[in-house]
């Protein structure tokens, strides 16, 4: 059966009004009823399906021998032929699937503890892993192996050895942990986060760009809430404990009261509506594009008075009853975006100046008496009651969107997923850390119980604990994976990063060795080098030259160019290409530090470059694949040689949508001169030196990445594991090995996994999901390890278990 087969438990028996409150038998269900592959079924059917097992849990949990029942609920939820087909059966399922197990696990806390924590443990699994599932159910084997490999227990252990069952051929198993131990994944939201706040109770209040509010209680003693706020765009929340208010962009104020679920909105006569507040019981404050502050009697539904900002208003920020806070546009001449109102007298008391861009969120720290702005990419102080400066901090090319205090720190989410913890008395960055794949509009905090929640436009919510935040932790790199490579020697592994750093790693656990040293802009390659050296190379417009053994100062070699995309250099370290965002291909000279040849290209920007022999080599994102050697002319007509790989892939393979021929990333180096390119309908190309393609693979995405051995012996597996497949079609150019795709491109659409292709059938791939968008990608010499970087900036290592996995039987009664 396929990894991707969905599976299901047949129906129940009918049975008589007389027995219907008698306890659910749920082996005896499981025991009768042979096991029908729905995927691909008809839509009666699928509903049939539903209600068939929503009635079986039922039973199991709402029984007239709740005590008696548990236990058969918890194995019943914990089978993984029922799991599959409840997250196959029902779009929204997975969310009756966490309720289902979380109100288990609660109820068989103080009958079996041991029992209860595997069920909470699936339970962390499937809540962590429910962005992908509600994508792609087909994914749960890998979901399941992956989160659960290492858990003790019964239930558990049988469940992974079925998720097992349904994995054909080698599989990727991780060998570090795919996420700190200082934040979980508490929910994944129906859109992009918009605002998020703590209530009273210390419930979670989010809403989302789909108009969908939450409230979610993160003890999980209550079940989440579930309402939709109106029409409109939400732009702000502000909630007093009974009653949320949500702003929108196209004018009106939805209300949502928890007890009945909805009230009328609040309709204001104009504009946008960008900020809601509330001041007092019973008062809200709202405003937007038409420069006013209204003040609302909520209870009324009416309008009681306004404040004429000026500007359009962005942000809004209670102190007390007598004190309102307004972040607006700046002002023409004074440059004022910071106003401080009193609404009971509705007068302006103070402003501030200064400011070139809108103020765009606002926040208060009590115990330093300041208020912290955020306008673009400063952030601001100002000390209370007058509004005076204290400090101002500039992050270059960051969007600042969300802003909370905590105590003596400041916490400030940016446009490209980063959070920073920052000194509130200074401004000074303390830490930095990117847990989410898009802009963070949300961060709310608890201050009584020390924890708060970040929201992402990634539709994940974070739960951090502050004080494990301060902890120094590991030192990853602080920004997206954009390269690795093992180091010589084979027991270290090489990255670089969008933060500028090139660091070391152990080889086999991936545990940080430190800092080689860094770039001052992205870093977008590195390569090993003979003599244990390195080489990498970035937007910086430079190419350096590091010397691993004794950790000095590196050569740098100034090319002339913005930015440097690509780099290659040869296996005996003397020659090295560059191509940058200007389609200058450049060679150099390393001994000398000096360039020996370049060329302009065609327009496309340039994927790969290679360097053997004296022949360079390139791939643009069109799919053309251009051979040039310097000196000698280069190809027909004195320039380099062109081959389009797009027209012999169609010529030999089916014909493919226009947009999915961009390539996204691009291996060279398989032996005979073979290239693979990863396309970005997420196929992979495979063009041999001697004209024959071919096309495996296919995801929802690109790949990010693509990293190849084919030198490695699998544990047998693999020897020759590829020359029944691609082999074939490309005479005998690759000879065994593996190929591994980290899928990413665009991160918006990543379904987060990273593919291993080691055998003839390319159709069943070994699979790894992470919890954010791969990145980058590398294979460990010989092929028994793989390593993956992240968007967070982690870097990962698996291993390839080979082929063999022992199958448990899958016949109905066995079980």
């Amino acid at each position: 059966m396929r990894v991707t087969s969905a599976q299901f438990v047949g129906f129940m028996p009918r049975r008589s009004p007389e027995s219907r409150y008698h306890p659910f038998e749920a082996a005896a269900f499981l025991r009768d009823n042979r096991i029908d592959d729905v995927r691909g079924g008809d839509p009666g059917r699928m509903r049939a399906v539903e209600a068939v097992l929503g009635q079986s849990v039922r039973n199991l949990l709402h029984g007239r021998e709740p005590a008696v029942d548990l236990p058969k609920a918890a194995r019943f939820l914990c089978d993984f032929d029922v799991l599959a087909a409840r997250l196959t059966a029902a779009d929204r399922e997975l969310g009756a699937v966490l309720a289902d197990l979380d109100g288990t696990a609660r109820g068989l806390a103080e009958v079996d503890g041991a029992r209860a924590a595997e069920v909470r443990a699936l339970a962390g699994a499937l809540r962590r892993s429910s962005g992908i599932l509600r994508l792609a159910p087909g994914q749960l084997p890998e979901q399941l192996l992956s989160r659960l490999g290492g858990r003790d227990g019964p239930l558990l252990d049988r469940l992974v050895r079925r998720a097992a069952a349904y994995k054909s051929g080698p599989w990727l198993k991780p060998l570090t942990t795919t996420a700190g131990g200082w934040r979980e994944t508490v929910t994944y939201l129906r859109g992009s986060a918009s605002a998020a706040c703590f209530d009273r109770a210390g419930r979670l209040v989010i809403v989302d760009d789909r108009r969908w509010l939450e409230v979610l209680d993160l003890s999980g003693a209550e079940p989440p809430l579930l309402y939709r706020t109106g029409e409109g765009e939400p732009t702000g929340l502000a909630c007093d404990g009974t009653l949320a208010a949500v702003s929108t962009r196209d004018g009106p104020i939805g209300l949502v009261e928890f007890a009945s679920g909805r009230r009328d909105p609040l309709v204001p006569d104009a504009g946008a509506t960008l900020a809601v507040a509330f001041t007092g019981p019973g008062r809200l404050a709202s405003g937007g594009t038409d420069g006013l502050v209204r003040l609302w009697d909520v209870a009324a539904g009416v309008e009681i008075g306004r404040l004429d900002a000026g500007e359009v208003v962005h942000a809004l920020l209670p102190i007390d009853e007598d004190t309102l806070l307004v972040g607006t546009d700046p002002d023409a001449g004074t440059r004022t975006a910071i106003q401080r109102w009193n609404p009971r007298t509705r007068r302006r008391e103070a402003l501030s100046a200064d400011h070139y861009w809108p103020v765009t969120a606002l926040a208060l720290g009590a115990d330093a008496g300041l208020v912290v702005a955020a306008a673009n990419d400063e952030l601001s102080a100002w000390r209370l009651p007058d509004l005076s400066p204290a400090w101002r901090v500039t992050i270059e090319r960051v969007t600042f969107h969300s802003l909370a205090c905590l105590g003596d720190r400041l916490l400030a989410g940016d446009s490209g997923g980063t959070l920073r913890l920052l000194s509130l008395g200074d401004g000074r960055e303390i830490k930095r850390v990117p847990p989410h794949g898009g802009l963070v509009p949300a961060i709310a905090v608890d201050a009584d119980r020390g924890r708060f929640v970040t929201g992402s436009y990634d539709q994940t919510v974070r739960l951090w604990d502050a004080a494990a935040l301060e902890e120094p932790g590991t030192p990853w790199h602080a920004q997206r994976v954009s390269a690795l490579a093992p180091a010589p020697g084979g027991d270290r592994l090489l990255s670089g990063a969008h933060d500028g750093r090139v660091l070391l790693w152990d080889a086999r656990t991936c545990a940080p060795r430190g800092e080689i040293g860094r770039h001052e802009h992205w870093v977008s390659a590195v390569v090993p080098l003979p003599g244990d050296r390195a080489a990498s190379a970035g937007w910086d417009g430079t190419v350096r030259i590091w010397d691993l053994g004794t950790g000095g100062p590196p050569a740098v070699i100034t090319t002339g160019d913005d930015h440097i995309t690509c780099l290659a250099c040869t296996p005996g370290g003397d020659l090295a290409v560059t191509a940058s965002v200007d389609s200058v291909i450049r060679v150099w000279d390393l001994a000398r530090g000096e360039q020996a040849a370049s060329i302009t290209v065609p327009d496309g920007r340039v994927v790969a470059v290679d360097v053997d022999g004296g022949r360079v080599r390139w791939l643009d994102e069109s799919g053309r694949l251009f051979s040039w050697r310097p000196g000698t002319g280069g190809g027909d007509g004195g320039g380099p040689a062109a081959r389009d790989l797009r027209a012999e892939a169609v010529r030999d393979a089916d014909v493919m949508r226009p947009d999915a021929w961009k390539v996204t990333a691009c291996r060279f180096g398989a032996p005979g001169g073979t290239v693979l390119a990863g396309l970005a309908d997420g196929r992979v190309l495979a063009a041999g030196a001697d004209g024959i393609t071919e096309i495996f693979a296919g995801a929802g995405c690109g790949p990010a990445a693509i990293a190849c051995d084919f030198a490695c012996d699998f544990a047998g597996g693999l020897a020759g594991g590829l020359a029944g497949g691609l082999a074939g079609g490309l005479a005998g150019g690759l000879a065994g090995g593996l190929v591994l795709a980290a899928y990413g491109v665009p991160r918006v659409a990543s379904d987060n996994t990273a593919r291993l292709w080691t055998g003839p059938d390319r159709e069943s791939p070994a699979v790894l999901v992470g919890d954010l968008p791969w990145t980058a990608a590398a294979v460990a010499p010989g092929g028994g390890r793989v390593y993956l970087g992240d968007e967070a900036g982690t870097v990962h290592v698996a291993e390839p278990v080979p082929p063999g996995i022992s199958r448990p039987d899958r016949d109905p009664g066995s079980r």
